[in-house]
């Protein structure tokens, strides 16, 4: 299985639709800017993916910051403060308590990740 890290949601549909793969890390379903992306291939040896902070923009658009370096935007992952039992839309995960839902899928996946030691795919 390759390592396959994208700014869209391609790369989420190749590794699940296409590959037929569980997500291995987690850049799926997210936006990545460019100097983030550039920081992930440049430094991705370097990087502690364990050492990352959740937040969130003023329209509760939800986002990481790995090791000071990468930010990862998650637009799927929505908050709605009347949604109390976890819904599933296309695409979109909805909770009034989303950051629960993200911080379990990043360490799922990351921990994937780094136990296969996967190399970066671009």
């Amino acid at each position: 299985m390759k390592n396959i890290i994208g700014n869209s949601c391609v790369s989420a549909f190749i590794t699940k639709e296409l590959l037929k793969h569980e997500f291995i890390n987690p850049f799926c379903w997210c936006v990545i800017d460019a100097e983030s992306m550039y920081n992930l291939i440049k430094y991705y040896d370097e990087i502690n993916f364990l050492n990352y902070e959740l937040k969130h923009d003023e329209n509760w658009i939800f986002y990481v910051i790995i090791d000071y370096k990468v930010k990862v935007q998650f637009p799927h992952y929505r908050f709605d403060k009347n949604v109390e039992v976890q819904q599933y839309y296309y695409n979109d995960v909805i909770s009034n308590r989303i950051w629960e839902y993200i911080a379990a899928e990043y360490d799922k996946r990351i921990e994937r990740m780094l136990e296969k030691k996967y190399h970066l795919f671009l």
